[in-house]
């Protein structure tokens, strides 16, 4: 199901035909769009791939298709958080 509504999401943000399959470079066009980036800017493929199935899946409602908006908020957001650095370590207590 995943994949079905990702590919009708691609479908309808790079305007492909109802019809028209969406192959690996539709979901690196809608990867680029997500990110900002040139259209011909490298993706980390299999990773932005496998990034944005999972948001879909996060954000699937049933009977409801997941909108673009609602996916570049939360792309945005997990892109955010990967970009954070961890919180320092605490001090260690050294026993005497």
């Amino acid at each position: 199901m995943t994949v079905r509504r990702t590919a009708d999401l691609a479908r309808r943000v790079l305007h492909l035909g109802a019809g028209r399959p969406v192959t690996g470079e539709g979901l690196d066009a809608l990867v680029h769009r997500l990110d900002g980036a040139e259209e011909d800017a490298p993706v980390g493929q299999q990773a932005a791939r496998l990034r944005l199935l999972d948001l879909m899946a996060a954000l699937k409602i049933p009977g409801r298709p997941v909108t673009y908006a609602r996916l570049v908020a939360t792309w945005q957001r997990a892109a955010a958080t990967e970009q954070q650095p961890a919180p320092p370590a605490a001090p260690q207590e050294v026993e005497p």
